[in-house]
This record gives structure tokens, C-alpha cells and sequence, in this order.
């Protein structure tokens, strides 16, 4: 299913590779008070999408992080299934991302374990 960022055709998260939380976002007033009562309202619910990816090769690995790792702080993600219906769409900006060096067979390097959060703007 493909993955776009800023309308560019990403690598294809791995099976089972996003992961989805809402996350709620309190006032600024929140807090406990003196006997303990917690108090503060939700003012949103913003989406994150946690993406995994399979052993990616460099020139995968370059194409993720020179959007991910760019200086553009806000950008436009889309996941469709198969058919083109869109599973989620949102403004975001991106966590840090992780993943570790292999190096296999015919000196080609992989790199695994690609891992990086999407967060709603």
C-alpha cells in the first residue's frame, strides 16, 4: 500500500508497520489541585502514526530521511490501501527516526529496523 510524503512515493512500511495512537492535548491550566482533584479539559486529539519499515537499501534510507531529516517542519502525509482509498491523511512533522546498519551479501548495505514517529500538526 503505497506511502506518500509531500506527494512523493515513499518506501512501503513493513507488514504490520504503523502503528495508530490519538493522543489527547489538555489546557494549559491543567494540573492537580491542593486536595489532589486532577483538573483541565481536552482541547484536541491529534494523531500519531508510528512507521516501521523492512531492510531498506541506501538509496530507500537516503530517500526517507532527506524528507524526514529535512528542515521543513510541517509535512503532508498519505497511506492508501490497494484500491486508492485513503486509510489516513494529515499535516505532521516527524520524531526522530532510528534504525541500524546491516551489511549482506555482494556488498550491498541494508539498513533495518527503520523506525519513526508521524505526528499531527
Amino acid at each position: 500500500m503505497p506511502l506518500y510524503i509531500d506527494n512523493e512515493l515513499m518506501p512501503e512500511p513493513a507488514l504490520k508497520g504503523i502503528s495508530f495512537s490519538n493522543e489527547k492535548i489538555w489546557s494549559a491550566s491543567t494540573g492537580r489541585s491542593t486536595s489532589g482533584r486532577m483538573n483541565g479539559s481536552i482541547v484536541a486529539r491529534k494523531k500519531t502514526r508510528n512507521l516501521q519499515f523492512p531492510p531498506l537499501t541506501l538509496a530507500e534510507l537516503n530517500k526517507l530521511n532527506n524528507v524526514i531529516d529535512s528542515k521543513t517542519e510541517w509535512h503532508t502525509i498519505r497511506y492508501t490501501d490497494a484500491a486508492g482509498n485513503t486509510i489516513f491523511n494529515f499535516e505532521c512533522y516527524f520524531g526522530t527516526p532510528t534504525y541500524n546498519a546491516y551489511s549482506a551479501a555482494k556488498n550491498y548495505r541494508y539498513f533495518t529496523d527503520y523506525k519513526v514517529d508521524a505526528i499531527e500538526r
